[in-house]
């Protein structure tokens, strides 16, 4: 049978695909990252989107990973799990 990495990977390549997650095994296979943070003010709610450069888009991994308290360890894993990623890809 193919692996689900492989196979995910490979159909992927054929489309565009937005994908809103918080599982950061997913999250790391993107090749692009942005924030999304979304605000209220009274009545009005706004939406602001910003695309992350390679080290916020580490860092994002590792909050994902790590929660409130992000240390050296959990950047190293988020840097390892993008790595692996990219590898997957090729």
């Amino acid at each position: 049978s193919t692996p689900i990495k492989s196979s995910a990977a490979s159909d992927v390549y054929k489309r565009q695909v937005l994908c809103i997650t918080h599982l950061p095994q997913i999250a790391a296979m993107a090749d692009s990252h942005f924030e999304i943070k979304k605000q209220v003010e009274g009545t009005k709610t706004t939406t602001q989107i910003h695309p992350l450069d390679e080290e916020a888009s580490v860092r994002e991994l590792a909050r994902l990973l790590g929660g409130a308290q992000i240390t050296g360890a959990v950047l190293e894993n988020a840097r390892e799990m993008k790595k692996l990623a990219r590898e997957c890809k090729e």
